[in-house]
């Protein structure tokens, strides 16, 4: 064997060797991040709707069955997490009343466009 042929091999075990390491790392991050999935799963679990929605209902407001659609402005919404539910004060033609979605009740009573509820 010769010099040329064994130097060759021993950069090759180098890149190995940083490929391995770097292999190594990704699986560690990797494993984090699995774990912090692993806790909003919980989380969603518990809520019984998926964060995604939740915050998206929250920044833009919801569309009702009963309701062309429903306004998210902080006077009028409110976020039950302990009864997971939302929580809308309505005023219409001098009458109000509350309107209460469920988490659950997603895409059933209440949808975040007006098209997930035809």
């Amino acid at each position: 064997m010769s010099y040329r042929s064994l130097r060759k091999r021993q950069d090759k075990c180098r890149d190995i060797d940083t490929l391995k390491m770097i292999l190594e790392d990704a699986l560690v991050e990797l494993k984090e991040d699995e774990d912090i999935i692993l806790e909003y799963r919980k989380i969603e679990k518990e809520l019984g709707i998926d964060l995604i929605t939740l915050f998206k209902a929250l920044k833009n407001g919801i569309y009702h069955n009963q309701y062309v659609g429903v306004s998210s402005e902080p006077w009028s919404f409110q976020v039950d997490i302990k009864n997971k539910l939302f929580k809308y004060h309505i005023q219409d033609m001098g009458a109000s009343w509350d309107l209460i979605c469920y988490f659950k009740d997603y895409g059933k009573t209440w949808a975040l466009t007006k098209e997930e509820l035809l």
